[in-house]
This record gives C-alpha cells, sequence and structure tokens, in this order.
C-alpha cells in the first residue's frame, strides 16, 4: 500500500475592501505537482494561480482548491467581505420624541473597533467611544446634560490605518 501526501492548501486571511476596489488573495500552495483552482470564478483575474486579483461585487467566499499529481486534494476558503461606506448624517434631534434622539450612523457596525469623537467649537471632546453601534450611539449630552442646540465637529476613526473622517454634526431640538 502507497499513502501520497496530501498537498496543502491555504488561502490566506480574510478580506474586507469597498465596492469598486481590488485585493490580492494571498494563497499558498504545496505538495507534489500541484493544480491550483480557484472558485467561484467571478471577480478573479485567475482561476488557476495561488495569488490573484479579486474584486467581487458582493461579500464572496472563495474556496482554494489544491490537486497533486496523485488526485489528492485540500482546499481552504478566504471571505471577501464588501464594506458599505458610512451614511454619516449632519443633523439629529435629541428631543425626547423618539425620532432621530441620537446620532445614528448607518454601516458602523461594520467597524467594531472604530473610535468616535465629537468636540465642541472651543476644541472641547465632549463624547468619545469606541465601538460605536446604534445601541451606543450619542444622545447629544454631555455627562449626562443635554448640550445646546448648534454645531458639533467628529473624527471618525475606522481602523489605523484609513484617514479618519470628519465633519460637521448640528443638533436641532
Amino acid at each position: 500500500v502507497r499513502v501520497n501526501p496530501l498537498p496543502v492548501a491555504k488561502a490566506g486571511l480574510d478580506k474586507q475592501i469597498f465596492a469598486g476596489e481590488r485585493v490580492v488573495l494571498n494563497g499558498v500552495a504545496t505538495g507534489n505537482n500541484v493544480n491550483i483552482l480557484w472558485t467561484p470564478p467571478q471577480g478573479l483575474s485567475s482561476t488557476t494561480v495561488a495569488t490573484p486579483t479579486a474584486s467581487p461585487a458582493q461579500t464572496t467566499l472563495y474556496t482554494l482548491t489544491v490537486t497533486s499529481g496523485d488526485n489528492c486534494e485540500s482546499s481552504d476558503e478566504v471571505l471577501v467581505t464588501i464594506l458599505k461606506p458610512l451614511v454619516i448624517p449632519n443633523v439629529f434631534s435629541p428631543n425626547g420624541d423618539g425620532v432621530n434622539d441620537r446620532w445614528i450612523i448607518k454601516y458602523i457596525e461594520q467597524y467594531p473597533d472604530c473610535v468616535v469623537e465629537v468636540f465642541n467649537r472651543y476644541g472641547a471632546r465632549l463624547f468619545e467611544r469606541i465601538g460605536y453601534s446604534s445601541s451606543n450611539a450619542w444622545d447629544g449630552t454631555q455627562n449626562g446634560n443635554p448640550v445646546p442646540i448648534g454645531p458639533y465637529y467628529y473624527v471618525i476613526r475606522i481602523n489605523n490605518t484609513a484617514k479618519p473622517l470628519a465633519g460637521v454634526i448640528s443638533i436641532v431640538r
């Protein structure tokens, strides 16, 4: 009886990109005279190289299958997630009527380690939250007291490498 060694397929770490962007998949294939196949083929620059460029139109789970010259197979998967850009409102009304009482930033849950800061016109930080979400969104208060109506300035850091997002949020009552 002859036992042939299995090839090794490593698809690499999961990736996150914005729609229209591209990312290189860091596949590794080792073994005896291996053939590579990535599936599905949609959005890939090549299905037969270890490190193709992926530009999927939607979140896609890619499978790297490595077949050895002895017809042994191994596979691994990598998820390419398409992130939606943040939708940042420029006004909200924390007046207790149940409508727009919190500053809800759409799609921010995609960035669980983001940092959101709000400053007054003098540069004093009124609010800071690491891991901002709709459940812990700013309610227009500082230390439990409502801030005056008017403009405030925000900085959102979605990760350590991207340029921070900054702008103005106004409070109306």
